[in-house]
């Protein structure tokens, strides 16, 4: 929810408390997917008698609580809707985490292109600072940077060198002209 987004959190090697956005994602995803199963097992195998009982009895009164069960229902399909629909106030919790998001690209920087993090080297020199890989790959190396060679891939390149891929380009910045009229890879220019 406060985490910015994808292509920033890469460029700028984002971590809150020790962990990255993709595995903070990781680990929403499995925690929830834990909580689903561990719910319905302890549901299922503990309390089934307990639960059939009451959805029984429930059914066979009639659900005499009409009135509680019309707002639950109502109130679900407004939250519902209106999320849906992006209507406020309802939406308006949605907004406020895609403004917060939105906050890290000005603070952190923007990549010069989507995904400019998983381009190869060879790719990254070429496209986006008009020179060839050899170059780039001789003064990273004059500054004291490991580089393999020209098909590593740009954020391994910067985390091998315990830098963040913004970092990287930046110190590139200095020493090779940035293509400034660059298209992202679907032909927009930014």
């Amino acid at each position: 929810y406060l985490a910015p987004p994808g292509r920033i959190a890469r460029w700028t090697d984002w971590v809150m408390l020790g962990f990255n956005r993709g595995q903070w994602e990781d680990l929403h995803t499995l925690f929830s997917y834990l909580f689903i199963i561990l719910g319905s097992f302890h549901l299922l195998m503990f309390n089934w008698r307990l639960f059939f009982s009451y959805i029984r009895t429930r059914l066979e009164k009639r659900l005499n609580r009409k009135r509680e069960m019309l707002s639950a229902l109502i109130t679900f399909a407004v939250i519902f809707g209106f999320t849906l629909a992006k209507i406020p106030p309802v939406y308006s919790v949605m907004d406020l985490g895609n403004t917060i998001s939105a906050q890290w690209g000005l603070k952190r920087g923007q990549p010069p292109v989507p995904h400019a993090e998983e381009m190869t080297l060879n790719e990254f020199s070429k496209e986006l600072l008009n020179t060839d890989a050899e170059k780039v790959m001789t003064k990273l190396r004059d500054l004291g940077y490991t580089v393999s060679d020209s098909t590593q891939v740009f954020e391994d390149v910067a985390t091998e060198n315990e830098l963040a891929p913004s970092e990287l380009f930046s110190v590139l910045a200095e020493y090779f002209e940035v293509n400034i009229l660059i298209q992202d890879r679907r032909g927009f220019t930014p």
